[in-house]
């Protein structure tokens, strides 16, 4: 009996310790599998904009004004009078933006991230107001390089160093936008890195025979090329960034014949940084060729045309910008100016066909828009005022602009933005 009572009392002993390491067990797989899921997941976050702009006389502008360019130029009917002097108001909610930022375990041994973000912009004027799709990537980040799969900020366009402006569109056309397709490879050193990276053109294309359109790019079966530099230390950061690209305007000629004539373009950024207490000084200057895909001046056109065939063969025109930021920030209030240059250089042959360019007729173009903004918790409040000048005249044979004359506007830019 005293034998029965001991091996069953020692069964009982066991039976418990071995149901509590199966508890333990199940328990540790519980937690393992909440630490995982804590490691995927998405954030969102984004704001709401309202904007009221007031212009002094038309301007060249898209969605329906939002996008400011340049000044109209003069249009005077049989009296004599500007067609285009004349005023225009308009309000907006479409920059509104969502965007959804990513976590996730590692991978390949690197640390994951990611991003898909947009807003209500439209990719043209008939399509203001519906969700278009501003980035959307994948994030690699090892312990000395960074790769970067997806639609992000275009490797041209520095985010570190760009105009700070309140208005829709950093200060084009004399600082590029655009986002794009690209799979972008970054070594990361102690104060330098490097960026290599092959990108594509989607919402933001070249112009050519059939309006803008990412055909040109796409047909010639090669991306664009781009690489950037940074440099940081302590308060200071400078770089600069080029790309090389390829269009092929047409496939067959108006008679039908096969055509290969490509065109190139290319573009150098320079740019710099420096950062004080309250105070951020930004600026750089830009030089390129073939340049309308980033909604800056220049593009090409037909230099010649064989016959029979009447295959054309093309020219760039050129051109380049300067332009700085000043900004300083003291509390709840933010004041800034941005200033900018941009002037065209026309093309080295002369043209003898159809040209493709933006701003081919405006000879150079200035901006200064002085700024403020006060921010309550997560409302800013910001009003922008932005006179420029285009000097518009008429394009010689190799797309140089003679005897410009100026015209200038106002705009007074007002926005409200609820973050969150």
């Amino acid at each position: 009996m005293n034998t029965y009572v001991r091996t069953n009392t020692k069964n009982k002993i066991m039976r418990t310790l071995y149901i509590t390491l199966l508890l333990s067990l199940i328990g540790l797989q519980c937690i393992s599998a909440q630490e995982k899921a804590k490691a995927f997941g998405i954030k969102f976050k984004g704001f709401v904009n309202y904007e009221m702009t007031y212009d002094s006389r038309q301007v060249v502008a898209a969605r329906d004004g939002n996008v400011l360019l340049y000044p109209s130029p003069a249009n005077e009917d049989p009296n004599g009078q500007d067609l285009n002097a004349v005023s225009q108001f308009n309000a907006f909610a479409i920059t509104t933006r969502l965007q959804g930022v990513i976590s996730g375990p590692d991978a390949l041994g690197a640390k994951t991230t990611g991003m898909i973000s947009g807003d209500f912009f439209g990719t043209a004027n008939d399509k203001i107001g519906l969700f278009r799709l501003r980035q959307a990537f994948v994030k690699l980040s090892w312990e000395k390089s960074d790769l970067l799969i997806g639609k992000a900020w275009h490797p041209l366009f520095v985010t570190e160093v760009f105009p700070k402006v309140l208005s829709f569109g950093a200060g084009i056309p004399i600082y590029p936008l655009s986002r794009a397709p690209q799979l972008a490879y970054t070594l990361k050193g102690k104060q330098l890195s490097m960026t290599l990276a092959l990108s594509a053109q989607q919402d933001f294309a070249a112009l050519g025979p059939n309006g803008r359109s990412p055909s040109y790019l796409m047909n010639t079966g090669l991306p664009e090329i781009n690489t950037r530099l940074v440099y940081k230390r302590d308060r200071l950061l400078m770089g600069a960034a080029a790309g090389f690209w390829k269009l092929k305007p047409r496939l067959e000629t108006a008679t039908g014949y096969q055509t290969k004539e490509t065109v190139n373009g290319w573009l150098l950024n320079s740019f710099a940084k420096l950062s004080l207490k309250n105070t951020t000084i930004r600026g750089g200057y830009l030089y390129g060729s073939n340049m309308s895909q980033f909604f800056m001046f220049g593009g090409y056109g037909v230099s010649e045309v064989e016959e029979p065939t009447q295959t054309e063969h093309y020219s760039p025109t050129t051109a380049s910008s300067l332009w700085a930021d000043l900004d300083f920030r003291k509390g709840a209030v933010s004041i800034g100016v941005f200033g900018g240059y941009t002037q065209n250089h026309g093309a080295d042959h002369e043209m003898a066909g159809t040209v493709y360019a933006m701003g081919a007729n405006i000879d150079n173009y200035l901006r200064v828009a002085p700024r403020i903004a006060y921010t309550s918790g997560k409302v800013r409040i910001g009003l922008e005022a932005i006179y420029h000048i285009a000097a518009y005249g008429t394009p010689d044979e190799k797309y140089q602009v003679e005897d410009p004359n100026n015209v200038d506007a106002l705009r007074v830019h007002t926005s409200v933005v609820y973050s969150f």
